[in-house]
């Protein structure tokens, strides 16, 4: 009776088996967690809407950060406190002479600075 329950039961066992290891394989593996989303662009660096080019956006980051009391123009003050050596170049820049820079007069000193 032991021989006979036995062949009985290794067939019904081998095919569980192998029911259970190819049920094992056939699954998916698990997902991989998303990517956390990019950090948004620092202020300084977001493209402007008028697509300006990079160099234009890093004036003009540069101009509101110097622009300290954000009235949209930059006094002699606000520059020498940013930047006492260009401060020095305030006067040749100031094309209408109203003490103050406007983004157009800070943009040509700026790249007249950088010339040289």
């Amino acid at each position: 009776m032991k021989a006979t329950l036995s062949k009985r039961l290794l067939p019904i066992i081998a095919t569980t088996a192998s029911f259970l290891c190819a049920t094992a394989f056939s699954q998916q593996p698990a997902p991989m967690p998303a990517k956390p989303a990019a950090p948004a662009m620092p202020a300084a660096t977001t493209p402007p809407a008028s697509g300006a080019p990079p160099a234009a956006q890093s004036v003009e980051a540069l101009f509101k950060r110097i622009d300290t009391d954000s009235d949209g123009s930059i006094s002699k003050t606000e520059l020498d406190k940013f930047d006492p050596e260009a401060a020095k170049s305030f006067d040749k820049y100031d094309l209408d002479k109203d003490s103050k820079l406007s983004m157009a007069e800070f943009d040509a000193m700026v790249k007249g600075l950088r010339a040289g």
